[in-house]
């Protein structure tokens, strides 16, 4: 999907990472105004239309109705090949309000506890490419309710201000669950037609160099993480 053109401004990818204590008085999460969903966009009533949302959701950047795909005890997963930092900073931590927190300050753009101002994103693009759908191996009595999203070529390109681009192409891994059998937040349908997102696996693997400007690659969760 295109919503807008893009240009986009670089974030210095920090060796030093502060991101722990995130939403201080001097970094407020401050969440981006509502943005509707085309109505083309389908309910997240099956496993493949939860993902088209979910991609929706980032490419118009409505964090209202992004929250509402991802269970209450939703967790990332960082890979730790490319990000081993960020497995020890975070370990199994990284829930839900991080994820809202994440997006929204991509969405507006915020400062974070450094003074530093990181832009928003004036362009994303997602695509889920080698995608297939198969049943829960963590479930396999359950199939009905569990499913995993096998995403060998996912690829996001994120375009902040100063002509900058930020391109990601990673295998990821989709934890998905049913609604009535989901641990959902108060508004959450519990529902048999409705899917939700309960752990999103960064599969990442060594990037290759630093890119040619403005091109620069990065992993999904090192990008979520400088925005937290």
């Amino acid at each position: 999907m295109t919503r807008r053109p893009g240009a986009i401004a670089l974030l210095p990818l920090f060796a030093a990472l502060c991101l722990a204590g995130c939403e201080s008085s001097q970094n407020p999460v401050i969440p981006p105004p509502p943005a509707a969903l085309p109505d083309s966009v389908p309910p997240a009533s099956t496993p493949a239309s939860l993902l088209a949302r979910l991609e929706a959701t980032w490419e118009f950047e409505s964090i209202t109705e992004q929250e509402k795909l991802h269970t209450s005890d939703f967790r990332f997963t960082f890979s730790n090949s490319t990000d081993p930092d960020l497995v020890n900073l975070y370990g199994d931590t990284w829930g839900k309000d991080d994820e809202v927190a994440s997006a929204s300050h991509l969405y507006v753009g915020f400062q974070d506890d450094q003074g530093e101002y990181h832009p928003p994103a004036e362009h994303i693009n997602l695509t889920w490419s080698a995608l297939s759908v198969v049943d829960d191996p963590d479930h396999p009595d359950s199939s009905a309710w569990y499913k995993l999203a096998v995403v060998d070529g996912f690829q996001a390109e994120v375009n902040l201000a100063d002509d900058t681009q930020f391109v990601i192409h990673a295998p990821h891994r989709l934890l998905l669950v049913r609604g009535d059998a989901a641990a959902l937040d108060p508004g959450q349908e519990a529902r048999a037609d409705r899917w939700y997102v309960r752990r999103w696996i960064d599969l990442s693997q060594p990037i290759a160099g630093p890119g040619v400007m403005p091109v620069v690659p990065v992993s999904w969760g090192r990008l979520k993480a400088q925005y937290r």
